[in-house]
């Protein structure tokens, strides 16, 4: 082989040489990157799993949470037999009453049992909206209280919870006075064949509050 093949054939390897060099080099650059990606995939993987475990383990909390308070919400109701403390119920009644006073919006307030019933006139004048305020602790009257209704943290459904919180806590004294003991006095009502509030028929013929929804049977008309 003359001179000139042998460097024309040193040249070509070189190149050739050259391009396998590269091709190698861009190969490993390339193994490279996707090793990366792939690490960087499981590290988004594993800390995804670890937001989504994160919030499984929350819901399960608050499901938790939310049985147990089911549970002791039942257990609160069905701990009720009756005024049994020195608070009787006709004191209650009294206590309630007296709640009622000076709030010009409050339409109506009663009690059945240890629960009290209350329907507030609105601001505009439009319409009118109910509360409920249970004061049964776990079978007893001790001032603490649970508050429902969509309008539950208004501030007159506050004030009329409060005031009889205060009542009980404070009880005996004298909170009732001659205004007060006046709106006890006989109430005037329809015997009513249906609740004219939630249409359920009146068990208790000459009933002054309803047996289904508590609201009092008072100056309505059949």
């Amino acid at each position: 082989m003359k001179v000139w093949q042998k460097l024309a054939a040193a040249a070509i390897g070189g190149l050739l040489l050259n391009k396998v060099q590269n091709a190698l080099e861009k190969k490993a650059e390339c193994d490279e990157a996707e090793a990366r990606r792939i690490e960087l995939e499981n590290e988004h993987s594993a800390l995804e799993n670890e937001r989504i475990q994160d919030e499984i383990d929350r819901e399960n909390e608050r499901v938790k949470r939310e049985r147990e308070r089911l549970e002791a919400e039942k257990l609160r109701q069905e701990s009720w037999k009756g005024f049994e403390d020195e608070i009787s119920e006709s004191d209650f009644k009294l206590m309630v009453a007296a709640a009622k006073k000076g709030i010009n919006r409050l339409v109506s307030l009663t009690s059945v049992g240890p629960i009290v019933y209350g329907t507030v006139l609105s601001e505009s004048g439009d319409y009118q909206w109910d509360f409920q305020v249970d004061f049964n602790d776990f079978g007893q009257i001790t001032g603490t209280y649970y508050v429902y209704g969509e309008q539950k943290y208004d501030t007159i459904v506050n004030k009329v919870a409060n005031t009889i919180k205060g009542y009980i806590e404070n009880f005996p004294f004298e909170y009732i006075d001659d205004e007060t003991d006046n709106c006890l006095q006989e109430i005037p009502y329809t015997e009513f064949k249906f609740c004219p509030n939630c249409g359920r028929e009146i068990v208790v013929k000459g009933s002054k509050f309803c047996t289904f929804c508590g609201k009092a049977l008072i100056n309505t008309e059949i």
